[in-house]
């Protein structure tokens, strides 16, 4: 999803804790933000996509996420 709205001119800035995964989208042109909290503070939209509920919570809640 990422990579199609790169490839469609958007601009994005991401996040995963797999910090060799978000490598591939950054030769797209997105940037990294070393946290969620980090996004949030640079954006007026967000999508996340997420592999279940704890992980939600953490990146919505947690200490370093969005909210």
């Amino acid at each position: 999803m990422a990579a199609n709205l790169l490839k469609g001119g958007h601009k994005l800035i991401v996040h995963d804790v797999n910090r060799e995964s978000a490598r591939s989208l950054e030769s797209l042109g997105a940037v990294f933000a070393s946290s969620p909290a980090e996004v949030a503070s640079k954006t007026s939209a967000i999508v996340t996509m997420l592999p279940s509920s704890p992980h939600t919570r953490a990146v919505y809640t947690g200490s370093d996420g969005i909210l």
